[in-house]
């Protein structure tokens, strides 16, 4: 499944998630941010093998662009929404 993460205020895709990858526009803040890595709260830990962080070639960090990246660390989560792509 491919599913598009969308600006509701602007229709601009910010990233899109393609099974376990996560493909973002180069040159982006949003990309350059991901480049360091996720953090993950140590209450989450467990979920992804008790890692602090989880970065862009893990296995993990599809998962954790989606439950945390985007409902935690984005500013107006609400503002963004996720669109299947046909």
């Amino acid at each position: 499944m491919i599913r598009n993460l969308i600006d509701t205020k602007t229709n601009e895709v910010l990233a899109t998630l393609e099974g376990t990858r996560v493909i973002v526009p180069p040159g982006t803040v949003l990309e350059a941010e991901l480049e360091k890595g996720i953090y993950i709260p140590p209450a989450m830990r467990a979920n992804y093998q008790g890692r602090e962080y989880v970065y862009r070639k893990d296995k993990l960090f599809a998962k954790a662009f989606e439950e945390i990246y985007c409902r935690m660390t984005l500013k107006h989560a609400s503002q963004y929404i996720w669109k299947d792509v046909k």
